[in-house]
């Protein structure tokens, strides 16, 4: 039931997002401001065009794919191919048109609900094939709209609120639409934590309270961020663009130094670090293992010292005929009380809601694997979330054995099943036309070539 519901509200934070966007971007245009109305209207259909490309693309793959296994695993060579040519072309349509309408977000959250409902109510060999499908979905759907919310509500959030300082006042629609804008971003980070850990299960997953805790802290500092923003492109412009180009080139440096393993190839990796710099214009996103609270108090004093500089020359320079002193006044406590309700909430969640453990104290028993690294259980166990879990099964011994020629990527990266839309169709294929639920084994330090045998290598 929790997690249908965070997937409904998922849903209506999109559509709001969206929709309060397209609503202003109206409204500017019914006022006469072509200005207005031409930016907000292109920080909704760049990005979502962007997006709406990616999500057909891997649809095409991977429809292409399923079909593929369906077509091998069919009974005889003519059975059924009229209606199965008629229902593709169909599916084809479909999903053609919902991208066109930039309704693809919308489709997949839609699915993942209705795979996670099939996960649930069929029969146990149904269940693994449903949980696959719904755990694939979530991923697809997490990265999606983490890139979206990053190229189309930041700069929204952002562009608002310039209009409403240099307006000096606050209309509905604009309140509105920039509310949306930091909801979204502050849920899409937390949403993408909780995905994530939820994939692997070498990590525990995070509770739905440590999720909420996580979209107040990241509430609070993105929207100090967005203000400190908005006050110094109010009156500096030019220097507003330099100072964005060159925190982000400072960023993806920084990033890149660390030696990130996200993708399956070094361009890839480079690509997504520069995205991750985007990311790192408005807030933390942690893309290394290890002791990650060093890297991120290095990150919060940057901001920190940022936001101060931002806010003290826009407070020195600011029109006084258009905003008076007390207004400022206001503005310059918003941003350093929002940023220390953010920090406020992020200790909240290490020190008490962190998924292993508290950040000071001795670490929880069972949130941390102590013993010697050996392969761990296959990753397509499921996770019991019910309070009274039920007495585990054997471990299961039959069945195939998919071998991945590579080491698991450490989190806070994805395995490679998750990125590699070739290891998923062996996954599906391999669930689809086995009689038992196929196992997978990534490659360990010092394992034996001989474990060869009796496994299919990918």
């Amino acid at each position: 039931l929790r997690d249908g519901a965070w997937v409904l509200c998922a849903l209506l934070v999109c559509f709001a997002d969206g929709a309060s966007d397209l609503w202003l971007a109206a409204h500017y245009y019914v006022r006469g401001q072509r200005w207005w109305f031409g930016l907000t209207l292109l920080f909704v259909l760049l990005p979502s065009l962007v997006v709406q490309l990616l999500s057909f693309r891997w649809f095409v793959y991977d429809f292409a794919a399923a079909a593929a296994t369906k077509d091998s695993a069919g009974a005889t060579k003519d059975s059924g191919r009229g209606p199965r040519g008629c229902c593709r072309l169909c599916v084809w349509l479909l999903q053609g048109l919902i991208h066109l309408l930039q309704l693809g977000q919308v489709w997949r959250y839609l699915r993942t609900l209705y795979l996670g409902l099939q996960s649930r109510w069929q029969t146990e060999r149904r269940q693994r094939h449903f949980y696959w499908r719904m755990m694939f979905e979530s991923a697809d759907i997490s990265m999606l709209r983490l890139l979206e919310t990053f190229l189309k509500s930041a700069p929204q959030l952002v562009l608002q609120l310039s209009i409403m300082v240099q307006q000096n006042s606050v209309e509905p629609l604009q309140g509105l639409s920039a509310s949306a804008s930091l909801l979204s971003l502050a849920w899409m980070i937390a949403s993408y934590q909780k995905v994530l850990r939820d994939s692997r299960e070498d990590k525990m997953p995070m509770s739905y309270k440590g999720a909420v805790v996580q979209i107040l802290w990241h509430l609070f500092t993105i929207a100090a961020r967005a203000i400190a923003f908005a006050l110094f492109a109010s009156v500096f412009q030019l220097y507003f663009g330099i100072f964005i180009v060159t925190h982000w080139c400072i960023m993806t440096f920084w990033i890149i130094q660390g030696e990130t393993d996200f993708c399956m190839s070094k361009w890839e990796e480079i690509i997504y670090n520069m995205v991750v710099g985007i990311i790192y214009i408005f807030c933390w996103f942690n893309v290394k293992e290890g002791r990650s609270r060093y890297r991120m108090g290095i990150y919060y004093v940057i901001t920190l010292s940022e936001n101060a500089a931002l806010t003290v020359l826009w407070f020195l320079y600011y029109d006084r005929e258009t905003t008076s002193d007390f207004d400022a006044l206001i503005l310059v406590c918003a941003v350093s009380s929002s940023f220390a309700l953010g920090i406020f909430f992020m200790f909240i969640y290490y020190c008490l809601l962190h998924p292993n453990g508290p950040m000071f104290g001795p670490p929880s028993g069972g949130c941390i694997f102590q013993e010697a690294p050996a392969p761990g259980p296959p990753a397509d166990a499921v996770r019991p979330r019910a309070p009274a879990p039920p007495p585990a099964r054997p471990a299961r011994t039959e069945g195939p054995v998919i071998r991945i020629d590579l080491p698991r990527k450490k989190y806070p990266a994805w395995d490679a099943h998750f990125i590699d839309r070739r290891l998923r169709k062996t996954i599906l294929a391999l669930e689809y036309a086995a009689p038992s639920t196929p196992r997978l084994q990534y490659r360990t330090p010092g394992a034996a070539q001989e474990l060869l045998e009796y496994e299919t290598t990918v």
